[in-house]
């Protein structure tokens, strides 16, 4: 029988925006059966639209690994025997802010039975004080002057560090979906890289900060930075 659990920790009446060194309430979700083992936890930012989206993401995230796991644990248990463990995924949300926005950066891991687990960063930013969801074509008024200045800056650096050419070059295409996971700082934007996007297991999350001022060619939209 499965034992979900769902805690939600008291929450502190903070305005969203909120000094993020202040304490944060923060969301837990567990999930134990034979054949799954799910752990998440995300904080509450004080934003409704941007609270409603993180439970459903979570609650979503859970349905399908559910889903995937009783679909694929009969047969990994025939394989190792009686004594294989479940399935895992685990969920985690990090909040940061820059004044104008607030971000959380999701980490996803997943454990199915390889040799190792799989890793995905994703993350969702938000305007402040409305909450309003910020995507990567609402931050340039030239989008795909943006989208080349990033491939070719990020490119660049990523390639002074020694990674691999056949890794960075395909990774750093000037398309959307390479640079959606990012985070706003005050001064301009970092971009996460999942493991295997731009380099091996091996070297793990791989990150990109570029200002503002390497961006200007694209014009920013300067409401989202102080």
């Amino acid at each position: 029988m499965k034992l979900v659990s769902l805690f939600l920790s008291a929450c502190l009446l903070l305005p969203a925006g909120a000094a993020l060194a202040a304490e944060t309430a923060v969301s837990t979700y567990t999930e134990l059966s034979s054949s799954v083992n799910i752990k998440a936890s995300w904080p509450r930012t004080g934003l409704a639209r941007a609270d409603r989206i993180s439970d459903e993401t979570v609650a979503g995230k859970a349905a399908a690994f559910r889903e995937r796991a009783e679909e694929e644990y009969p047969s990994l248990r025939e394989i190792r025997g009686a004594d294989t463990p479940p399935l895992e995924m685990s969920l985690k949300a990090t909040l940061s802010g820059n004044g104008k926005t607030l971000s959380l950066l999701w980490e996803e891991y997943m454990y199915t039975g390889g040799a190792h687990g799989g890793l995905v960063l994703y993350s969702q930013n938000y305007a402040l004080p409305g909450g309003e969801s910020i995507g990567f074509d609402d931050l340039f008024q030239n989008r795909e002057k943006a989208l080349h200045l990033i491939s070719v800056l990020s490119r660049e650096k990523l390639l002074a560090r020694g990674l691999s050419q056949d890794m960075v070059k395909p990774g750093t295409m000037p398309e959307v979906d390479n640079f959606s996971t990012f985070l706003l700082e005050k001064d301009g934007i970092t971009f996460y890289f999942s493991p295997y996007q731009v380099a091996s297991w091996a070297d793990g999350v791989i990150t990109v900060t570029l200002s503002l001022r390497e961006l200007a060619g694209a014009a920013p939209h300067r409401q989202y930075w102080k």
